[in-house]
């Protein structure tokens, strides 16, 4: 049975990817492109301080998510001397300066969540949240199960809490693969961001990630679809837009396997539209 149960999360029947032909979507961390750009996409996803025009694109009943970092507090925002006075910042991300790994066991982490960052974000307009780094912290409790016990229970927490304060919006969680299981039934999106490829921050090159880590996020993104057959799975790779021969092989490989794809860079500052055939 367990042979079985493993077969089928790995090859998956298309069966289960529903809409042969669904729009695309985007994810955009800008202020300068026209609304009118991404009357193609849906859903899109915007930085929830600095974004286009929301009433344009509401108007054409779009999903948007507004970005939400689930574990991290950034120098930039009205509330981070707040958090710091709580003491519950870990270490500095060294990818992005200036923002902080949070202990997200702490109450006050959740609460200022849950009643101050989210409804600023919704108050904006989105019609949900894009719930990303929750892999920094169940990182850290993998590598210092001592010191970190309890933060993947907290991850846990606190998108169920979020689901129950607000049944209505739209929740789409990056990656996280260890308590997708757990909170399958709380969200509505799962995306795989580097699922294909990715982008090393320290060479400044992309790359093409090994095949073993490739099937493995292939095979508990099936999973997932097995438990939870209305969850729609997206991809987010990243590769240089020169390169057009490269983004067609990744929207191939990743709808190959029923995945909504888009392809574009770590800065996810422009719209790079998919390349015709």
């Amino acid at each position: 049975m367990k042979k079985i149960l493993l077969v089928l999360s790995i090859y998956l029947p298309a069966l289960l990817f529903c809409d042969a032909s669904p729009p695309p979507w985007v994810v955009y961390y800008g202020n300068k492109a026209a609304p009118e750009v991404f009357s193609s996409y849906n859903p899109i996803i915007f930085d929830n301080m600095s974004h286009p025009s929301l009433t344009p694109l509401l108007q054409e009943k779009k999903t948007l998510l507004g970005y939400l970092n689930m574990t991290e507090a950034e120098d930039r925002l009205p509330w981070f001397p707040d958090i710091k006075a709580q003491g519950i910042l870990i270490r500095e991300n060294t990818d992005w300066k200036g923002s902080w790994v949070v202990d997200i066991r702490n109450p006050f982490w959740s609460e200022l969540l849950l009643n101050k960052i989210i409804p600023n974000i919704l108050t904006q307009g989105f019609s949900g949240l894009f719930l990303d780094q929750l892999d920094l912290v169940l990182d850290l409790e993998k590598k210092d199960p001592k010191h970190y016990q309890g933060m993947e229970e907290a991850a846990v927490a606190l998108v169920k809490a979020i689901h129950e304060k607000y049944p209505k919006i739209d929740l789409m969680m990056n990656r996280a693969y260890e308590i997708l299981p757990h909170v399958g039934r709380a969200i509505n999106f799962e995306l795989a961001e580097t699922l294909y490829t990715s982008y090393n921050f320290a060479t400044k090159q992309y790359y093409v990630r090994p095949k073993h880590e490739f099937e493995w996020q292939l095979a508990q993104l099936n999973k997932a679809r097995l438990l939870f057959p209305k969850l729609i799975i997206f991809s987010l790779d990243y590769w240089d837009p020169k390169d057009q021969e490269m983004y067609r092989k990744i929207y191939s490989i990743e709808r190959e396997n029923h995945i909504r794809p888009y392809v574009t860079t770590p800065s996810l500052d422009e719209v790079y539209p998919e390349p015709k055939s």
